[in-house]
């Protein structure tokens, strides 16, 4: 996930969030004009309702309540709250806003392609300073190779996928044959390295819905300790290196029976990975179900 992906997240959570404090300030419309005064004494503190409007005397409306502190001051101080935040979320996404059309991407990807041929394509390390994916290349290469051929425990890739490949287990065979059959450009146990760490996710795959990468990880041995311990250490490394569930890092799991839900992949798919059709739908994902 880049920086402008996170900033994107946070402005749309933060607009959902102003619209809900709108709604819950509506609600309080009636307590406009009323504010909260407090003394504290004895170590008791005493709450007095003062007011902006008039009493038919022509006094200043006050409403003594003790120090029992009453729903009415309690609304008092959440209305007041509610107006403070949505000022401040109002002001946090419009900046939010300014810094998402000024942001200049340094991804090579998009640097070049406002370039002639004497400087496009970049060489390979300019891709490796950022650390961004050549996705040209990433896609010429593994539409058609999917397989690095090194591997750790090579004597566990029993399961055979449909281009005559191998995997270790039938949930990763269905997920293979799924990216296969839709065309993706993806590799399987590629070893590279986050932060000094050397990490072979299960899929490696260049979403061509938003031309980044995406690491597909399933987890299929949750019933063992040692497993569940290395799982535990990948998801720590890739949150710490910045890849997000939700943005470009799918986790699936084994049902109880060992099964993987074809169904879910499929949606994962279409949300993360397959390209929408130029009128604005996803392409249908098209699912080997194969035993």
């Amino acid at each position: 996930m880049s920086f402008i992906d996170i900033v994107r997240e946070e402005r749309e959570r933060e607009e959902a969030l102003l619209e809900e404090y709108y709604k819950k300030a509506d609600g309080f419309q009636g307590l406009k004009g009323l504010t909260v005064n407090a003394k504290q004494s004895g170590g008791n503190r005493y709450f007095t309702i003062l007011g902006t409007q008039r009493e038919s005397s022509g006094a200043r409306y006050v409403r003594y309540i003790g120090k029992r502190k009453s729903p009415m001051v309690e609304d008092i101080q959440t209305y007041r709250f509610l107006r403070a935040a949505i000022k401040r979320i109002e002001k946090n996404v419009r900046l939010m806003k300014r810094l998402e059309k000024g942001f200049g991407d340094v991804d090579p990807n998009v640097i070049q392609e406002k370039w002639g041929i004497a400087y496009n394509p970049l060489p390979d390390r300019c891709f490796e300073l950022s650390g961004q994916v050549n996705r040209k290349a990433w896609r010429e290469k593994y539409r058609k190779i999917y397989h690095v051929g090194i591997y750790s425990h090579p004597e566990g890739l029993k399961q055979r996928t449909k281009d005559g490949n191998w995997v270790r287990s039938k949930s990763e065979q269905i997920i293979y044959n799924m990216l296969y059959d839709n065309a993706l450009a993806f590799a399987y146990e590629m070893p590279f390295w986050l932060d000094g760490n050397r990490v072979e996710p299960d899929f490696c795959i260049l979403s061509e819905k938003t031309g980044r990468l995406v690491i597909w990880e399933h987890f299929g041995l949750l019933n063992k300790g040692d497993y569940i311990q290395q799982a535990q250490r990948k998801m720590r490394l890739y949150h710490r290196t910045g890849y997000r569930v939700g943005s470009d890092l799918i986790i699936t799991y084994d049902r109880d029976d060992f099964s993987i839900d074809s169904e879910e992949c499929n949606q994962l798919m279409l949300e993360y990975l397959v390209a929408s059709s130029p009128g604005g739908k996803d392409q249908q994902v098209r699912v080997n179900n194969e035993k």
